[in-house]
């Protein structure tokens, strides 16, 4: 499943039980947090991928402020997976941090290379799920 779009991801994953009083935190694409679920006080941020990874990058900044949240989670599709990283269980020892040229922007037009800190979290620790085979 590829989606292309966090709005597609939302659309479905609150489709499951689990998932189903997820909010949207707002239409601003610049929120450091896409989604909230407040019976749980759990709080999200979603990335898709066009492609599959083992394992999945996050910036620096957006870890930082998830895991001053409560109950931080990650999600990250790509198309034959959509795993979920619960922020406060993974080990931070085992994020491969490291500095990186990437585009400024997610937009397009903006092609300008930064230099940013990244981090890559491995799919194989215990504190990520795989919530596609649910959604079949």
């Amino acid at each position: 499943v590829l989606f292309r779009s966090e709005q597609e991801l939302y659309n479905l994953i609150i489709k499951l039980p689990r998932y189903a009083g997820m909010i949207r935190n707002s239409s601003d694409q610049y929120d450091r947090i896409d989604w909230y679920l407040p019976q749980l006080n759990e709080h999200y941020e979603g990335k898709c991928r066009s492609e599959n990874y083992y394992s999945h990058m996050i910036e620096y900044q957006k870890y930082d402020y998830l895991i001053q949240q409560n109950n931080p989670f990650y999600i990250c599709s790509q198309p034959n997976n959509i795993y979920v990283y619960n922020l406060n269980e993974y080990p931070y020892q085992y994020i491969d941090w490291r500095y990186e040229w990437l585009p400024a922007s997610t937009e397009f037009s903006r092609t300008r290379k930064v230099k940013k800190y990244v981090g890559y979290l491995n799919s194989g620790f215990d504190c990520c799920i795989d919530i596609l085979p649910q959604l079949s």
